[in-house]
């Protein structure tokens, strides 16, 4: 999560996605989750960042996984 200390009270940040409401605990995540979205809204399961193409949900989600976390990594 990311936390904002106030005092004693911790305020969260949540990511909501505006399509499906689902919430996600960091902007990466958040992102990822978005770009699954776009790839489906086109029907072709193309990933945004490199265009690759993929023949099923499963597949393109870890590819996303893969791609972020490799991105994240990068920017260490």
């Amino acid at each position: 999560f990311n936390c904002l200390c106030l005092g004693h009270s911790v305020v969260r940040t949540r990511w909501r996605c505006d399509r499906c409401g689902r919430e996600y605990g960091s902007p990466l995540s958040h992102r990822r989750h978005l770009a699954l979205h776009a790839a489906q809204d086109d029907g072709s399961l193309d990933c945004g960042v490199c265009g690759r193409h993929f023949s099923t949900t499963p597949e393109i989600l870890h590819h996303l996984k893969v791609l972020w976390i490799s991105s994240c990594q990068n920017l260490l």
